[in-house]
């Protein structure tokens, strides 16, 4: 009978969403969890979309194609056409299989969204609960361990995902998305005096304490520096403003009482490296020895990235296309072991910035193209006031300064998956409000 009960209540609550709705929410629950079960779900959204293909056919061969599945699949022949060039062909097919998202996840969204009803806030209600799920699982798995006799940093940075193996940048990005949209459509003048009031709070409380336990300096700054500006917008009043920045305050004071926190950001951002320089002569290169190497703070490592990425792209004739790739990563591994910097450390590594992983891999015209289609993303969230979307697009550009997101499969389905999404609700918004101007 109990069982019975909340069978109904979840039918009546699932039958107010078309099909195209839940396959969404599927999809968008998948996104935080391991790669294999949310690739599943996105799959299943895939088919689904494509099942459905037959019947918006002759809409869709009669309308112009729209720009943001333009952009994907033109970046992806991109890629395609690199490896294909690339001297390593089977490395470069490896990762135009990972890059077949580029196709797949636009084009998905296209027949499932696109110019058809679809209740946003329920997707990102579908992706708070999911975020809020494996950050839960994972904070659990942790105390367990403690229990078990580890440490307490079994609970930090890359040890607080291992268990899924979840890289911390992606944990905090999904958290990231979370709390602006709580934030953008639950967080007003009134929060405080509102019953739901204290159960927001407490749970962006929880998901800024999470972001923390990920360690990812540049997401944690980047963020904090929008959230606040975001705060700033969505309140009106001086004294709950105040009163957001102090709490905000309390909890960063607190989270940085805990010494791995402290010194994961200390150590981290010390800088005192400005003297390197690259070099087209091994014999004048810099050799990095082993104490030098151990003391490399994660800010000078990028540094060196950089300035090493960018000079020998450009010296050998490769701005213009790039390395290729296929044969990118051995190109860096090789100027890594140059300065001593491998075998061993720092080989395997990107060069943690993806607009410079862009140019090396596809020089000059593969970055431009990357670059247009994200000015392509704002100028059309600025036009169409989407403000959930310039969050998200302000918070990954800065990101893509320190991180190379889009060399993993996580980064790339965060990526294209959202930013397709705020397009579309974009577009379906605007054209709604066209429309009902046109009817007056």
């Amino acid at each position: 009978m109990y069982f019975g009960q909340i069978k109904h209540t979840i039918y009546n609550s699932l039958k107010k969403y078309n099909k195209s709705e839940l396959v969404l929410a599927a999809m968008i629950f998948g996104i935080p969890f391991t790669i294999n079960f949310g690739n599943a779900l996105l799959i299943v959204g895939v088919i689904f979309s494509l099942y459905g293909f037959r019947s918006k056919f002759g809409a869709c061969r009669n309308s112009r194609i729209p720009y943001f599945l333009i952009f994907p699949t033109l970046l992806f022949l991109m890629i395609l056409l690199s490896a294909m060039f690339s001297k390593d062909v089977h490395a470069g097919l490896v990762q135009v299989e990972k890059n077949i998202l580029f196709i797949i996840i636009p084009l998905a969204l296209y027949l499932l969204s696109y110019n058809r009803k679809t209740d946003y806030s329920l997707l990102f209600k579908v992706f708070v609960i999911a975020n809020f799920t494996i950050t839960l699982i994972l904070i659990l798995a942790g105390v367990f361990r403690i229990i078990d006799g580890e440490t307490y940093e079994v609970l930090f940075f890359h040890e607080l995902g291992s268990i899924l193996d979840l890289h911390p940048v992606y944990i905090a990005l999904s958290i990231s998305i979370s709390m602006f949209y709580i934030t953008q459509y639950h967080i007003d003048d009134t929060i405080i005096q509102k019953k739901r009031g204290l159960f927001v709070i407490a749970l962006l409380s929880y998901f800024y304490m999470v972001l923390f336990l990920c360690a990812s300096k540049s997401v944690i700054i980047i963020f904090t520096l929008i959230y606040v500006f975001q705060l700033f917008s969505v309140i009106r009043k001086q004294k709950i403003k105040l009163f957001a920045l102090l709490a905000i305050t309390a909890l960063m004071v607190n989270f940085f009482s805990f010494s791995m926190v402290s010194d994961r950001f200390i150590e981290g951002l010390h800088f005192n490296i400005l003297k390197f320089e690259p070099t087209e002569k091994i014999e004048n290169a810099k050799v990095f020895t082993n104490k030098e190497k151990e003391e490399i703070s994660d800010l000078e490592l990028r540094y060196i990235m950089f300035k090493i990425g960018l000079f020998h792209t450009i010296k050998e004739n490769k701005w213009i296309w790039g390395y290729g790739i296929g044969d990118v990563q051995d190109h860096i591994d090789f100027y890594y072991m140059i300065y001593g910097l491998a075998p061993g450390w720092f080989e395997g590594y990107n060069l943690h910035n993806q607009y410079v992983q862009y140019f090396v891999s596809y020089g000059l015209m593969g970055t431009i193209f990357f670059l247009v289609y994200l000015v392509y993303s704002v100028i059309l969230a600025l036009r169409t006031n989407n403000k959930l979307a310039l969050l998200f697009l302000f918070l990954v550009v800065f990101i893509f300064l320190f991180e190379s997101l889009l060399s993993r499969n996580k980064g790339i389905v965060i990526f294209l998956f959202f930013n397709t999404l705020f397009i579309i609700q974009s577009l379906n918004e605007n054209r709604d409000i066209g429309n009902q101007r046109n009817s007056k």
